[in-house]
């Protein structure tokens, strides 16, 4: 949904004009059409003379989304001078492996976010860490309200310094001591990316992001920075290494086995319900689209046929000017004939 009908509701609901009075705005995406609110004339009915209009944009966030007019994200994308991108390339069967690595070599004082693309991958890389003593906590719809509320409190307190979750905590949640963000998968669209990093590098602190790049990801990792038109470097940390890896493949396999177990038992059923939801959801949406298409369809023929009855009943009832249409002409042929008829009887 664009923003236009909703700002316009909202000036819509302001009271009267008040001296002085000051209108701040504020979005999570900026539309072009929201930097011309003068064209709309709602400053004035605002009571905002000509003179004293003045809006200015502001950009606080790390990531600035720009949307046309059509609600669509344009392909001008601006990330925060403080934030260092970079790439670890990494085989695909020992992706876990080198995340415990990474996390090590960046230590548990920062916070960490690490960003996957399911819930169910993310609940076995948060058990995984757990059970290899890492203090985590994770963040998804798998979970219940309480749950979610209770693990970002924890995160943002400091009591688990790493959050495994998936783009619901994307956006929407201001946790301004974010120094890392690892993307354990890689997005496929470039807005979600952004708004991923968008979690460090706040307020004007340093922040680093880290794109783990498996064979697979290297198509989508070039189109990721053709459109950002930015360059990821390697990502060079002390202890992330083939050898290192090597050491702790062992103990996160056997980890990663146990919480795949738990998590399955845990979350298999609530996980199958979700997506019997989902899909019927889908279903029903479906259904009433059919349904909406075929009443619109209906409508349109009834107005055409309406419209070729109204146009038929003009032809016969209005009085002809340049050429007589036949049904007229056979009506007038009809009245003399029964005038002479009653003159003859007369």
């Amino acid at each position: 949904m664009t923003l236009k009908p909703m700002w316009r509701k909202l000036f819509a609901c302001f009271p009267p004009h008040v001296p002085e009075r000051r209108v701040l705005l504020f979005t999570a995406t900026l539309e072009q059409r929201l930097t011309r609110v003068e064209e709309g004339g709602w400053l004035v009915r605002l009571g905002v003379t000509p003179a004293a209009q003045h809006l200015e944009v502001f950009a606080t966030n790390t990531v600035t989304t720009v949307a046309d007019d059509n609600g669509a994200t344009t392909e001008s994308y601006a990330v925060a001078d403080s934030l260092k991108q970079r790439y670890l390339f990494i085989p695909n069967m020992v992706k876990l492996a080198y995340l415990v690595a990474s996390i090590r070599a960046a230590g548990t004082e920062q916070s960490t976010i690490v960003f996957t693309n399911s819930c169910m991958r993310c609940e076995v890389v948060r058990l995984t860490l757990q059970l290899l003593g890492f203090p985590v906590c994770s963040l998804n719809s798998v979970i219940s309200q309480k749950h979610r509320v209770d693990n970002l409190a924890t995160f943002k307190l400091g009591i688990a310094r790493i959050l495994v979750a998936t783009d619901i905590a994307s956006r929407g949640l201001d946790i301004p001591a974010v120094g890392l963000v690892l993307h354990y998968d890689l997005p496929k669209q470039v807005s979600t990316y952004l708004h991923r990093v968008g979690r460090t590098a706040r307020a004007g602190r340093e922040g680093l992001s880290v794109a783990f790049v498996t064979e697979y990801d290297v198509n989508l990792v070039r189109r990721l920075e053709r459109k950002m038109d930015c360059t990821m470097t390697l990502w060079k940390a002390k202890g992330v290494n083939e050898k290192e890896v090597l050491k702790l493949l062992d103990e996160v396999s056997a980890a990663k086995v146990q919480a795949k177990i738990q998590v399955e038992d845990q979350f298999g059923r609530r996980v199958n319900t979700l997506k019997v939801h989902a899909a019927e959801k889908r279903a029903r949406q479906r259904e009433e689209q059919q349904q909406q298409q075929q009443q619109e369809t209906t409508a349109r023929v009834c107005r055409v046929a309406s419209k070729e009855d109204n146009t038929s009943k003009a032809l016969c009832c209005t009085p002809c000017r340049t050429k007589t249409p036949l049904s007229c002409s056979r009506k007038k042929k009809r009245e003399k004939s029964l005038k002479k008829r009653r003159r003859a009887d007369a």
